[in-house]
């Protein structure tokens, strides 16, 4: 009978080395583990209920020119940003919370890399994270724009998924860490906040990654009437958008290295 064992060393990532190189590998490393498995078969499942809609939508009230096939397609995404929301905050919350649960955390951090780069690292790998879904709900748009009629109208949406990539990703990866059950947090955010009470507080929806979102989008496209709707007396603008965005994700940063300097986890 053989006798078996297994390398420890096989178990934890390859351990990184000081300086740009270790936090390209820790930030290589993080993004393999978000975009592997079932998490992101599901999450790119959420994303595609889009393009699915879009295509039934077509099949049951048959648009009569290509211009109102288009505007059924921007209609369905400015609508139902919930779904791809959703999908990327599971995988953005998971990013440094699984490497706690798997206990890889405390042997990261006793590494040379500093910790304001594991904190850089991991909201840097959600955001490559959800930016690959952003990818997959781009080119399913364009294949159901193509399928309903809409022609290329599906790649529009680059900067909305873009922009929701950024946003969701850096917050997502912090409150995820830091909150006891932070993807359930995430999802409040998504459903409650965002949903429910943004559409009734002004000041709630002027912090709703949703709604920054649309209004970059709003900066390239003529926004359909329900993106109109949704965004209400937020100002359409790229620049405006971009920046919110930019502060969401530095804030993310600072607070996972504030909270990774101070807990010992030897």
């Amino acid at each position: 009978m053989t006798n078996t064992t297994v390398d420890p060393t096989e178990l934890v990532p390859a351990r990184p080395s000081p300086g740009l190189g270790g936090f390209v590998a820790l930030v290589r490393h993080l993004v393999r583990a978000r975009v592997r498995g079932w998490r992101l078969a599901g999450a790119a499942a959420l994303v595609l209920a889009q393009p699915a809609v879009q295509v039934l939508a077509s099949l049951a009230d048959p648009p009569t020119s290509q211009t109102a096939a288009a505007d059924m397609l921007l209609q369905v995404v400015s609508g139902s940003g919930v779904l791809v929301a959703t999908a990327m905050v599971m995988l953005a919350a998971s990013t440094l919370r699984d490497e706690r649960d798997d206990h890889t955390l405390p042997w990261l951090v006793l590494t040379p890399v500093p910790r304001w780069q594991i904190a850089l690292a991991t909201i840097t790998a959600a955001v490559l994270a959800c930016l690959a879904l952003a990818a997959v709900s781009t080119v399913g748009l364009v294949v159901a724009g193509l399928l309903s009629g809409a022609g290329f109208a599906g790649l529009s949406t680059w900067p909305f998924t873009v922009s929701a990539a950024l946003g969701y990703g850096a917050i997502g990866a912090m409150v995820g860490y830091l909150a006891p059950r932070g993807l359930m947090v995430m999802l409040a955010y998504v459903f409650v906040w965002e949903g429910a009470v943004g559409s009734l507080i002004t000041a709630a929806g002027n912090t709703s990654i949703w709604r920054i979102s649309l209004s970059v989008w709003g900066s390239f496209i003529d926004l359909p009437r329900v993106g109109r709707e949704i965004l209400g007396p937020i100002t359409v603008g790229a620049g405006g958008g971009v920046a919110k965005l930019a502060v969401a994700a530095a804030v993310s940063t600072l607070l996972l290295w504030f909270v990774l300097e101070r807990r010992d986890f030897v």
